[in-house]
């Protein structure tokens, strides 16, 4: 083979493989804080850092109110980048920032961040709650959003028992839809631009409705079906249920991939995600830049 047609050949081979990686998917997770979890956000990146270092290529973290220190040490870490809601107020005419900062726990702030994360179809997002960690890769999760186009968590609670009557009126939730199971909003991924978009996009819509995403979460609202008492509202969560029945979703077990226990219990059953609600503090495999 002469020199020409070598070149020629290896000039083909590049092209190919930049083209190929070009259309792979971008795998994002994505969480947000703000002061009193900064610390627990650092150990939901350890744990990212630790288990999914190869199958994680962006870490976004959504501001809720970090100090600036806080700000540059999560820069610094490896593949984590910190995002601001002021920055996405022309995106998001509706939006409210301050709101955002006043009622972080009614998380109209989540949706934004989802949809914020990536603009390039086919790309996998994943969120998670910085008062969660992960046990096991990310990988597995990546997998089934690309499979699925959407990943859910199933809790045990049915969507009645947490949807205050506003919210449910706003939606025009059935009873089917409130018979429904709960899911868990602080464990949930989706393909941009896949199956299950406008889902996500109606999320995003409600998340913004101050009325329907806004309640106390623990309150009796009285009945939506008879004979069934509202216990309080998930705000997030109700909406993310709601439409997950509504676009009839595949969900996945709660003690997997959302196991609130012990972690002694997520060992016992190989729970990929252990959701320890600021009770573990574990910085050892944090990389930096």
């Amino acid at each position: 083979m002469d020199k020409a047609l070598r070149s020629l050949l290896f000039l083909f081979t590049l092209f190919f493989l930049s083209s190929l990686n070009a259309h792979l998917p971008g795998r994002i997770l994505v969480t947000a804080c703000n002061e009193p979890y900064f610390d627990t956000c650092l150990t939901l990146i350890s744990s990212i850092h630790h288990t999914s270092l190869a199958s994680v290529d962006r870490i976004y973290v959504y501001n809720l109110g970090l100090t600036a220190a806080h700000i540059t040490a999560l820069n610094s870490l490896y593949k984590v980048e910190v995002r601001d809601f002021e920055t996405l107020q022309g995106q998001y005419p509706n939006m409210d920032p301050d709101f955002f900062y006043k009622k972080p726990h009614c998380c109209a702030w989540k949706q934004v961040s989802l949809n914020d994360a990536s603009d390039q179809d086919g790309d996998l997002i994943l969120w998670l709650d910085a008062g969660v960690l992960l046990l096991k890769s990310a990988q597995e999760i990546f997998d089934l959003i690309a499979r699925d186009d959407i990943f859910l968590v199933r809790d045990n609670w049915h969507n009645y028992t947490w949807t205050h009557p506003k919210c449910a009126l706003i939606m025009k939730a059935t009873e089917k839809e409130l018979r429904d199971y709960q899911l868990c909003a602080g464990i949930q991924g989706y393909k941009k631009g896949g199956a299950y978009q406008k889902m996500m996009d109606e999320a995003l819509k409600y998340s913004l409705i101050r009325e329907c995403i806004d309640g106390h979460l623990s309150c009796h609202y009285g009945q939506l079906i008879p004979g069934e008492e509202i216990l309080g509202h998930r705000h997030d969560q109700s909406i993310l249920s709601i439409l997950a029945s509504r676009y009839h979703c595949p969900t996945h077990s709660i003690y997997r991939y959302g196991e609130w226990r012990t972690l002694e219990q997520c060992q016992k059953q190989d729970s990929v995600i252990w959701v320890h609600r600021r009770q573990h503090h574990d910085h050892s495999h944090l990389k930096w830049r």
